[in-house]
């Protein structure tokens, strides 16, 4: 059952949102335009609010997917909740169908881990606020010390090593092949970067 389960999950996460909205409403490919990442900040600025608006939408029902089967077979188990995210952003970065290139998954993790894991999310924001100030907007930084913090503060919140080791499966998963040319925030210039000051 799980693994039918976690091949459902991986199905639906692989269908691309933001590439298919942007691509329905104004014929163009979001994987050549912009910034070139298919993600929710590139629909936004290619697609504009409305195609913006419904990637998130899709983002979001891929985070509720996995609480959703989690509560229907697995009495809403954070653990087994947290197996179906990390499959959901998995799905989201490495595609089954449609574009080979797949989206970075933030969107998906951070609407999942806020579902799932609400009080452990909320310190995520403050870590990732503070960084930010602290940093003077570096957007770069302050994702690589958020999603380092995540096993961190899983752990800390609810002393499970399991949810501990999955947390670190995550990061490596949002950090994969993440670089300060392929930050949409900096290459939108929605927050100043320390790499503009050189």
């Amino acid at each position: 059952m799980v693994i039918a389960l976690l091949f459902l999950v991986y199905i639906y996460s692989s269908v691309q949102f933001s590439y298919f909205f942007t691509y329905i409403f104004h014929k163009k490919r979001l994987d050549r335009e912009g910034s070139r990442n298919i993600g929710v900040a590139n629909a936004f600025r290619t697609g504009g609010f409305r195609v913006g608006f419904l990637s998130v939408l899709g983002d979001v029902s891929k985070a509720l997917l996995p609480i959703l089967l989690s509560s229907l077979f697995y009495s809403a188990d954070r653990r087994m909740s947290f197996l179906f995210l990390l499959v959901a952003v998995f799905g989201t970065r490495f595609p089954l169908f449609l574009i080979k290139q797949g989206g970075k998954g933030r969107t998906v993790a951070g609407w999942g881990m806020l579902f799932t894991f609400p009080l452990a999310t909320f310190l995520l924001g403050v870590v990732w606020t503070a960084v930010l100030l602290i940093s003077r907007m570096d957007t770069f930084i302050s994702l690589i010390v958020t999603s380092l913090a995540v096993p961190l503060l899983l752990f800390a919140v609810y002393g499970d090593v399991f949810l501990m080791l999955l947390g670190i499966i995550l990061t490596v998963l949002v950090l994969l092949r993440s670089s300060r040319k392929n930050d949409d925030f900096i290459f939108y210039g929605v927050f100043r970067s320390n790499e503009s000051d050189k």
